[in-house]
């Protein structure tokens, strides 16, 4: 059996996990990080996986060579040489959500950079499993968090952050190329920014309305799609008739990653409290919510 997937016989695997298998699977991940085994970590991927870290720069995928030539590593292979390899990476967890084969880690990352900074960056992490040789994988890992306070905190430490700045940055050109470069400069600086933060504080404020059409009208139509729980899809008309006309949002941990943004919350309904990490997705144009995804276990 791999190290860095879990074999449960034959079948839909998926369906059959336990909660603490699907747990296993993902706790490989910041396993093989810690002890920089690049293979391990690679391991976890399905064919075809993909990274997206943070969500809204360029994804790297397991198997394509759009970086290298195929005698060398490949994308995923790339992501870990740029941004593992000369890295330690802690990953503090604060709370797991497992809906259907989704976990979603609500997370602190600790970070020891190779020019010696040491920095924190809260996170939410999805990791999408799939079945794949009779093990469960990886299909995607999305990582949401915010390049902009990130880099706050590496330019406050003054000379040793602007020598980290240069040489991560040629770090990232001899591995990932000059074009990569660009587009990941590009992806951590477009998206909802401050203007999603007060976008998830606003629709928590009407969501404690009561009112559904108020709700509604935050979506960019009545029928976008909402995930309560994620994967199980209702209308954004629909949501209050679900939660009920008294329930309670707070969210915390307002992120906003390219064009979406996570945040935790704590969702008091019909005598009980729910806690766990929801996902808006925007439209770029009209700046309006497309879709939301609530992970919670119940």
């Amino acid at each position: 059996m791999s190290e860095t997937s879990t074999r449960l016989g034959e079948g839909d695997l998926l369906a059959r996990a336990s909660r603490s298998q699907l747990l296993d699977v993902v706790e490989c991940s910041p396993r093989a990080v810690a002890v920089h085994d690049k293979q391990a970590w690679l391991g976890l991927f399905a064919e075809g996986g993909v990274v997206e870290d943070p969500v809204g720069t360029p994804t790297c995928r397991k198997g394509a060579f759009t970086l290298r030539s195929p005698r060398g590593d490949d994308d995923l292979g790339c992501f870990y040489d740029t941004f593992i390899a000369p890295n330690r990476v802690r990953f503090a967890i604060e709370r797991d959500l497992v809906v259907g084969s989704d976990v979603m880690r609500d997370a602190v990352l600790h970070i020891d950079m190779a020019s010696g900074l040491h920095v924190e960056v809260p996170a939410h992490l999805l990791y999408q499993l799939t079945e794949e040789a009779g093990e469960i994988r990886v299909a995607r890992m999305a990582a949401h968090w915010e390049a902009g306070p990130l880099r706050a905190s590496i330019l406050a430490a003054g000379l040793a952050g602007y020598r980290n700045f240069v040489t991560s940055g040629l770090r990232m050109l001899r591995t990932q190329g000059l074009r990569y470069a660009l587009d990941y400069q590009r992806g951590t600086g477009e998206g909802m920014g401050e203007m999603g933060h007060a976008a998830l504080q606003i629709f928590a404020d009407t969501l404690n309305t009561g009112k559904g059409e108020a709700v509604a009208a935050l979506f960019a139509t009545p029928d976008s799609p909402i995930g309560f729980p994620a994967g199980q899809s209702i209308p954004a008309r629909s949501l209050i008739e679900r939660v009920g006309e008294k329930a309670e949002l707070e969210v915390s941990k307002l992120r906003s990653s390219g064009w979406t943004c996570s945040c935790s919350f704590e969702l008091r309904r019909d005598g009980r409290e729910q806690a766990g990490v929801a996902l808006f997705d925007f439209d770029p144009q009209s700046r309006r919510v497309v879709a939301a995804h609530f992970y919670f276990e119940e």
